[in-house]
């Protein structure tokens, strides 16, 4: 991908400097151009590459993680629920015995998910400190996302094979059911944006869902891309929604999906894949997830960046991908474009938390664009003293 366009943009850098030699332009215009193509060729060498890294040394236990911040804490599950702060592994318990999971993070450090024997209640925790979120009587629930507003989001639904999920929001330690759609009868949130813009899914069951945003308490469908099924996994502070949608047509398989001003964008899916899904979007509009085969060990961790699908694992070194890994899942991204997923090594058999960490450019490439600047402002000048 990143070849190709090289290629192209030398193609068109040499048609420029056909025309830029033509007598027809003044020598200000032909100089600020030069200026111009050089600075973009800056900005081709300059691509987006990653390095690639684990979260935690391999061991004799899986891991998962779930979402990132802007600091680059991480949740996620490795023998118990942990959030990685500075690097460093915090055990999560909850307020009694039972499982505890952890799945979201806000930019403050504080996490939610669900703790409890028996049936979960959704629970915050503040450092290790962790608060019970108000529940009915005869339900569970789980909490999914949070925002730097202390805004939570995420789901109830009664004890019961009956039990159809309702999305909520707690704020200031109250629950609050949002709308549902008409004719919907479940509905549940999934990502909350510094607005308190919620975006998830609302239908006849958590199967059969249309992707759901909730705006100032108002709940409004998504568009598909021509299928009766979607759902919104992820929010950025634009408003930007991603997740996945179905095509129709008898296609069974969704595709990453990108909202925008309420209209529905397909991302598509890496060649020969039959399908994908998008988790998450950060405000520079990189996004991640997977793309998916028929057998759920073909998934590969994508990246869309400015129309490109990218399979992360091209990025693996050939010393990395003789050590047995490959890159499954893309779940978080943050605002260093750090990316957080789930990796399976071959050898072990376990899946581990893997990073991937933006590159810096190559020396070369700033040389170039401060080369480009360098001539714009030649010619800038040269036109004022003409």
């Amino acid at each position: 991908m990143k070849n190709s366009s090289v290629s192209r943009l030398t193609a068109d850098s040499s048609f420029m400097s056909r025309i830029i030699k033509m007598h027809a332009f003044p020598f200000f215009v032909r100089t600020l151009v030069a200026g111009v193509m050089t600075s973009m060729s800056a900005l081709s060498f300059a691509a987006p590459s990653f390095n690639f890294s684990l979260l935690h040394e391999p061991g004799v236990s899986s891991g998962y993680a779930y979402d990132i911040n802007d600091a680059g804490d991480v949740a996620g599950q490795w023998v118990y629920a942990t959030v990685w702060r500075n690097g460093v592994a915090q055990n999560i318990f909850g307020t009694s015995d039972g499982f505890v999971d952890v799945f979201g993070l806000n930019n403050q450090g504080d996490a939610v998910g669900y703790s409890g024997s028996g049936f979960g209640v959704a629970t915050l925790w503040q450092g290790q400190n962790a608060v019970e979120l108000p529940t009915p009587q005869g339900t569970r629930s789980v909490a999914v996302d949070l925002n730097d507003r202390g805004q939570i989001v995420g789901r109830y639904e009664s004890i019961g094979s009956s039990g159809s999920p309702r999305a909520v929001v707690w704020q200031n330690n109250v629950m609050t059911e949002l709308v549902m759609p008409d004719g919907a009868y479940a509905s549940f949130a999934n990502a909350v944006n510094n607005d308190g813009w919620i975006a998830g899914g609302s239908g006849s069951s958590e199967t059969f869902s249309r992707a759901t945003l909730w705006r100032n308490g108002v709940a409004t469908v998504l568009p598909t891309l021509g299928g009766n099924i979607s759902q919104a996994n992820g929010i950025n502070s634009l408003g930007h929604i991603v997740g996945a949608s179905a095509q129709g047509n008898g296609n069974p398989y969704q595709y990453a999906t990108l909202w925008e001003n309420d209209i529905a964008i397909d991302l598509g899916t890496l060649p020969s894949f039959l399908g994908s899904s998008a988790n998450a979007i950060n405000d520079a509009g990189w996004i991640v997830g997977v793309s998916s085969k028929s057998l759920w060990y073909e998934d590969r961790a994508t990246v869309w960046i400015e129309g490109d699908v990218i399979d992360l694992n091209s990025f693996l070194t050939d010393e990395e991908v003789a050590e047995g890994w490959t890159l499954r899942s893309a779940v978080g991204i943050n605002s260093s474009g750090i990316i957080v997923g789930n990796a399976y090594n071959e050898f072990s058999g376990l899946s581990q938390i893997y990073l991937m960490t933006p590159a810096v450019p190559e020396p070369r490439t700033w040389a170039l664009l401060l080369a480009g600047f360098a001539i714009m402002v030649l010619a800038v000048r040269l036109h004022r003293r003409a």
